[in-house]
């Protein structure tokens, strides 16, 4: 953080998955962040959508990975489930070297104290559409696990990300959910919660205590049409939107924002 400026990006790295050629891997990851942090240098990243020692991924942890990229002392990789997403997966993990996925918070700077909260999954999914070999295909999709993850910087900040249901309803449930607990954290802190919220047209504003501070439309990446990925924070908090181009994973852009 410099000259009283703090520069945020939330990013859905759909597991660092190659737009090319459908491939992740290190160095896929490495160089698609070293060309975003040519073109802006967060001192906080929000991640969803992240692996630890998958093996479509390369079998690492992409949150540390992304942390060393940037620099950062401070991180945490929080999972949501264990096993492989849209194959065999569970909540509950018996080793910590499995398999999972989730969502990381990675900091320049100087994290007092990390925080994290458990949300109500929805109790079903839906059929979405998927892309096959033989073209797109709807596929019901069960709701996976969501958590929000905060840190308290050293000036009392909060900063927090999260992955919300795609579920209709049960997303503006988790919203109202993570939105209250952030502010019992500490009740005089600036807050400011991004993450993919599967909220278009801005109801997370709507439907939390919280104001939009970014507008940019992330999904889908190669021709954003509406707006997924958003960063929310306290009303006294002022702020200006970065804009990004297209990048070279996943199917979101990131977004980002400078606040006093």
């Amino acid at each position: 953080m410099s000259n009283n400026l703090l520069r945020l990006t939330s990013w859905n790295l759909l597991n660092g998955r190659s737009l090319v050629h459908g491939q992740a891997d290190r160095k896929v990851l490495e160089t698609a962040m070293r060309n975003f942090f040519d073109e802006f240098q967060p001192d906080v990243l929000g991640i969803q959508e992240v692996d630890d020692a998958q093996q479509r991924s390369g079998d690492f942890n992409q949150s540390e990975f992304i942390a060393e990229l940037m620099g950062a002392e401070y991180w945490r990789y929080t999972p949501t489930l264990f096993g492989t997403p849209g194959e065999s997966w569970s909540d509950k993990g018996e080793d910590s070297q499995e398999a999972s996925y989730g969502i990381g918070l990675i900091s320049r700077i100087e994290v007092k104290k990390w925080h994290m909260k458990k949300l109500h999954k929805a109790p079903f999914g839906l059929p979405l559409a998927i892309p096959t070999e033989k073209g797109i295909r709807l596929r019901y999709i069960p709701d996976e696990p969501r958590v929000v993850l905060a840190a308290e910087l050293i000036d009392g900040t909060i900063i927090a990300t999260t992955h919300l249901s795609f579920v209709p309803g049960f997303n503006i449930l988790q919203l109202k959910a993570a939105s209250k607990w952030l502010k019992s954290l500490r009740s005089n802190s600036r807050i400011v919660l991004m993450g993919d919220f599967n909220l278009p047209w801005g109801l997370a504003e709507k439907f939390s205590p919280f104001q939009s501070l970014t507008t940019a439309k992330s999904y889908p990446s190669w021709s954003p049409k509406v707006q997924l990925i958003e960063c929310i924070g306290s009303k006294d908090i002022s702020g200006s939107e970065i804009k990004h181009k297209q990048g070279q994973i996943s199917d979101h852009l990131p977004i980002s924002v400078v606040i006093q």
